[in-house]
């Protein structure tokens, strides 16, 4: 899993890559090697309701999946980042809703684009 990785971030140019943190110890493998800049992680843990956001810790131990990273630039908290710069300040473009694929592996000499 550690190459295909390396090799998406090579390929597309990413400077940051959004990711669970559960892909840390991949990620920060092949960082060196790629053009990444900057990681954002966020946890399952983050999106669950309260009272299993409690004890996700303990499952997690409990099943080898727990995973502690000290986030310090260039590794960031996607809820930390959120809370820094709440969306509603930013100022949107009419498309900025729009999701969009920007990696292929097949090498072609067409660019990406958009998908609604």
């Amino acid at each position: 899993m550690g190459r295909e990785i390396e090799t998406q971030l090579a390929d597309s140019g990413s400077e940051t890559i959004l990711a669970l943190d559960l892909f840390y110890p991949r990620i920060s493998a092949v960082q060196d090697r790629t053009p990444l800049k900057r990681i954002i992680l966020t946890s399952v843990r983050d999106f669950l309701p309260p009272l299993r956001r409690l004890l996700y810790p303990l499952k997690a131990r409990l099943s080898g999946r727990w995973i502690r990273v000290e986030k310090r630039p260039p590794l960031h908290d996607f809820l930390e980042l959120l809370n820094i710069t709440p969306m509603e300040t930013r100022r949107r473009s009419p498309d900025s809703n729009k999701p969009m694929w920007r990696y292929s592996n097949i090498r072609a000499a067409q660019p990406a684009s958009p998908r609604a």
